[in-house]
């Protein structure tokens, strides 16, 4: 998959009749301001489940923690990130690095129902800049 120009596009290869490979894509839309892309590779990820209260302090203003089957879980997610580009540009050597983040999860009430996200606490890459 291919984020490009605020669409996501995923290339698609196909076998013709006379037996040669075709390409074509499929497009998505996109919001037209996409800040940060990137594929994410050889990911791990390892949910704990916690106490509420241990969290409630740093839950973001008109949200509330997000629950699986009743559970509040905080998550240790580890990956490569790999093409990674800032409003469409790639900057050299920040392009493929590692990152670890800590996070949990919130919802808030929306128009169109609930609407969930995660919180970040901590941040692990190889560059300090990485992590903005």
């Amino acid at each position: 998959m291919v984020f490009a120009g605020g669409l996501v596009m995923s290339r698609i290869k196909r076998n013709n009749s006379n037996g040669k490979t075709a390409q074509s894509h499929h497009v998505n839309p996109r919001p037209a301001k996409t800040f940060l892309t990137a594929e994410w590779r050889h990911l791990v990820m390892l949910n704990y489940e916690t106490d509420p209260r241990a969290l409630a302090p740093h839950v973001p203003a008109g949200t509330e923690l997000d629950t699986w089957d009743g559970r509040t879980l905080i998550s240790v997610v580890g990956f490569l990130f790999r093409d990674t580009r800032v409003w469409g540009v790639s900057f050299p050597f920040h392009r493929d690095f590692e990152e670890v983040n800590l996070r949990f999860y919130v919802r808030r009430k929306g128009p169109e129902g609930w609407r969930r996200g995660g919180v970040f606490n901590a941040f692990n890459a190889p560059k300090t800049r990485h992590a903005f």
